[in-house]
């Protein structure tokens, strides 16, 4: 029963904290889509032996030519989990200066669409936040620069996103009852499939066994738990409950192409979409039909290294001392600027004593 829970847990996890799963290119209802395999956005690098040594993301590259062959306009699809490596996401500067446009994703207020750099405030980003501490990971928010021209916010707002789930019938309340009821559902059929091949319920870390987070290799444990449960989910032909797909995908993605419309509009021809890995094959979808775009290459990013030694610290370890060492930090501040505070007023004492 307890691994059963950890199978339902992790997929929440995966598809509502990290990144929704891509597996919605397998419903796709265009013969010309249909002709060739779904292109992949996120999958594992194992080694010979088959063990898990890296969570991949993908970057693919699309071209619209003219009738003469010439490449007139190049789209990029570079998607992207929350949370990663910090190598991972510096490896996005370097191609991000040859994008005349970067449609990035942050569902925000029209006032506040640049993330900011003051720390989590969100209770999602603040359990990515602790999440990411406890793994090793670094979080995208803080790692990759929006300030440039280039950068542009092409998501919806959290009242638009309101206003789509009460269009729906839905609420918080029910969005997150379909997630676990999916959820359950998702883990149902992923015991009986291994049950099917081996005769035997699967085996994998228990995520929620607190001995993994006091052990020094539980980050990597924890790591490749979260990994595999991830890529597992992306060959489920329904990654989401309809109405999620219809709201935290179409709705969104409708709005990313309309700013991507834009972006053509103003000249713009070499244009990347930053955006999670779950958002991909709907937007590779319309980019294909819509636009009469083909896929010509795809290259592959280090994610999450899930290699033995990937993490050298018990991620409950890192939590706590990354928590007090924030409390100390913040103590110390308050302290030097109390001590500054009564030093200005000793020397304005000082001075009406001398008159």
């Amino acid at each position: 029963m307890a691994g059963f829970i950890d199978r339902c847990v992790r997929w929440c996890v995966c598809a509502a904290s990290i990144v929704a799963a891509n597996g919605y290119a397998n419903a796709q209802d265009s013969s010309r889509i249909e002709k060739r395999e779904p292109t992949k956005f996120i999958r594992l690098q194992r080694d010979e032996f088959k063990n898990p040594q890296a969570l991949q993301t993908a970057t693919t590259k699309y071209v619209l030519k003219d009738e003469q062959g010439k490449v007139k306009l190049e789209v990029y699809l570079e998607s992207v989990v929350h949370i990663g490596d910090q190598a991972y996401y510096k490896s996005f500067a370097s191609r991000f200066e040859h994008y005349d446009a970067i449609l990035y994703e942050l569902v925000a207020p029209p006032e506040k669409t640049k993330p900011s750099k003051e720390g989590p405030t969100h209770p999602l980003r603040l359990i990515q936040q602790i999440a990411a501490d406890g793994l090793g990971f670094a979080h995208q928010l803080d790692e990759v620069d929006y300030e440039s021209e280039t950068m542009i916010h092409s998501d919806l707002s959290p009242k638009e996103i309101a206003e789509a789930m009460r269009k729906r019938g839905d609420d918080e309340i029910t969005m997150m009852a379909d997630m676990m009821l999916h959820a359950i559902r998702q883990a149902n059929r992923s015991v009986a499939a291994s049950v099917a091949e081996t005769d035997e319920p699967p085996t994998a870390v228990d995520v929620m066994d607190m001995s993994v987070l006091m052990k020094p290799n539980g980050g990597v444990l924890i790591r490749r738990a979260l990994a595999e449960s991830l890529v597992e989910a992306t060959t489920s032909d329904q990654p989401l409950p309809a109405s999620q797909m219809a709201t935290l995908i179409k709705a969104r993605n409708t709005r990313a192409l309309k700013k991507f419309q834009e972006q053509l509009d103003e000249g713009k021809r070499k244009i990347a979409f930053f955006w999670g890995a779950g958002h991909m094959p709907d937007l590779e979808q319309r980019l294909i039909l819509q636009y009469g775009m083909e896929l010509e290459g795809v290259y592959w990013k280090n994610a999450w290294d899930l290699r033995d030694g990937a993490v050298k610290t018990a991620p409950l370890e890192t939590v706590l001392e990354k928590t007090l060492r924030g409390s100390l930090e913040q103590t110390l501040r308050d302290l030097l600027k109390g001590l500054e505070g009564e030093g200005e007023a000793e020397d304005d004492d000082g001075g009406q004593t001398d008159q």
